[in-house]
Formats: C-alpha cells, sequence, structure tokens
C-alpha cells in the first residue's frame, strides 16, 4: 500500500495550528495564574495587634432613635468627657470678713473737757485719758504758753503736777505726756514734782492740775 507525504503546504498549516494552540493554552494559564490567591511567604513577618485591633464597635445605623448611648463625647445629649464644663469646681474657703468673728469695736478717745488756767494765780488744769491719748490734746498744749507766761513763774517756784490715785500704767501715760509737753518748753522732768490726790470718779478721763508753788518761808 502506498503512503501519503505531506506536501509543503500540509506541513505549514499543521505547524500554524500547533502555535495556536500552544498560544492558546498559554494564554489560558496565565489568566488562571493572575486571578488565584497570592500564596503566604513562606517565612511571614510578626505584626503586633495595635490598641483597637480586635475592638468592635456596635454603631446604629443613621437615623436611629437609640443612637445617644453612641453619640459622640461632649455632644448636646452624649457622653461628657474627662472634664464636664457643666459640673461647678468645687468652692474652696474664702476669707471672706462677714465669717470671721467680729471684733470688738474699737473705742473712741473721750472727748477733752474744758481747759481751765489763772494766768495770775499760776494754776492751770486739764482733761487726760490715760487708757486713749499718748499726749496732751492740741488746745491745753497751745494754752502751755500762757500758763508758763504766769508772773508765778519765778526762779525760786516749784513746778507741781497733781493727778488722781491711778494704776501703774496710766500713771505712766501721764508722766510720759506731761514732760514731752514741758520739755518743749525747756522744763526737765527732774525739775517736776508729781502729786497724786484721791477721788472717786470712774471716768475715763482725769483732771490733772498743774500749777507754780512757792517754797515756804517757815523754818
Amino acid at each position: 500500500m502506498k503512503g501519503y507525504e505531506l506536501t509543503d503546504l500540509g506541513k505549514i498549516i499543521i505547524a500554524v495550528f500547533l502555535c495556536i494552540a500552544i498560544l492558546t493554552t498559554a494564554v489560558i494559564l496565565a489568566v488562571r495564574a493572575w486571578n488565584s490567591p497570592e500564596l503566604p511567604p513562606d517565612n511571614p513577618s510578626t505584626i503586633e495587634p495595635g490598641p483597637d485591633d480586635g475592638v468592635i464597635v456596635d454603631r446604629p445605623p443613621p437615623g436611629d432613635s437609640e443612637g445617644d448611648a453612641t453619640d459622640e463625647p461632649g455632644s448636646e445629649n452624649g457622653e461628657q468627657g474627662a472634664f464636664d464644663p457643666t459640673t461647678p469646681p468645687p468652692e474652696e474657703p474664702t476669707d471672706d470678713p462677714i465669717d470671721d468673728p467680729i471684733d470688738d469695736p474699737v473705742e473712741e478717745p473721750p472727748e477733752v473737757g474744758p481747759v481751765s488756767i489763772n494766768r495770775a494765780a499760776g494754776t492751770m488744769s486739764f482733761m487726760f485719758a490715760p487708757g486713749s491719748q499718748t499726749a496732751l490734746d492740741s488746745e491745753s498744749f497751745a494754752l502751755l504758753d500762757d500758763f508758763f507766761s504766769s508772773p508765778k513763774n519765778t526762779s525760786s517756784a516749784q513746778l507741781t503736777v497733781e493727778m488722781p490715785h491711778l494704776s501703774e500704767r496710766e500713771v505712766s501715760a501721764v508722766i510720759n505726756a506731761v514732760t514731752e509737753a514741758f520739755a518743749a518748753h525747756g522744763v526737765e522732768q527732774k525739775d517736776i514734782t508729781f502729786l497724786a490726790y484721791r477721788t472717786d470718779s470712774t471716768q475715763q478721763a482725769h483732771e490733772v492740775k498743774i500749777s507754780f508753788t512757792q517754797p515756804s518761808t517757815l523754818k
């Protein structure tokens, strides 16, 4: 039996069909490889979970009337943050003078009584409150000029100051005030004689008497 021999045209046609089949197979394999999921690498790196990883927040759909519990912090009806501006801070104690105990009112100094002076007789008297005064009042101090211009103010005269029996503190206040006032007229304390007289007065202001006395001529 006589065999069939392929012509050159038949060989070309067969080669073309083989190329088409190979190209088609290659395209199919490439498309499948592209659409298939990637395989994990052989040595994957470790990823630490973040603080929010794995936290599921259940949020209601928009427009849900029961969404008050998930409102943003600080909203009108939502949860307040760490500092609630609507809550006033605690009041701290203040140094309000109203809360302090009322101090005793300061006692006003007594009114100074009239000053009596007799220039011819060389006598003068004025009121002094040792509990509130440390110096003679202006009127008494001004009249000392007339007192020291008395004709009884001689070289032999003795200057005498009389005051009632008082406490040691009050006596010291009178002596200091009189000595300071007399020093303005050149009189030293050693030249003054202080005497005490008895009185039943309970007033704060006391009468102080000053005078020039002559030495006794009797022997």
